[in-house]
């Protein structure tokens, strides 16, 4: 997990009004989840639509936000195996 406040995190993708917006909620639910001592506070259905935005713009990658579980939500993130040819 990262060491990121929710704060931070909700600021650095445009503050609390964008984040509601790219959510579609409104801006005092998301002014809830700024005490948060990190962006564990958001909600998890929140956070896994807030991360590929966040890794978009380099605040954070999805793995790193989801730690335990991002190769279940985001498969596509999981390294390809290669095949070996048997001769």
């Amino acid at each position: 997990m990262i060491n990121m406040t929710a704060a931070h995190f909700i600021d650095s993708l445009g503050g609390t009004g964008a984040v509601a917006n790219i959510l579609g909620i409104k801006a005092p639910s998301v002014s809830a989840w700024r005490d948060g001592r990190s962006v564990l506070r958001i909600p998890d259905d929140k956070l896994i639509r807030l991360a590929p935005l966040a890794e978009i713009r380099g605040v954070a990658t999805r793995k790193d936000l989801r730690p335990n579980d991002w190769q279940l939500i985001w498969p596509e993130l999981t390294p390809k195996r290669k095949e070996v040819a048997h001769g």
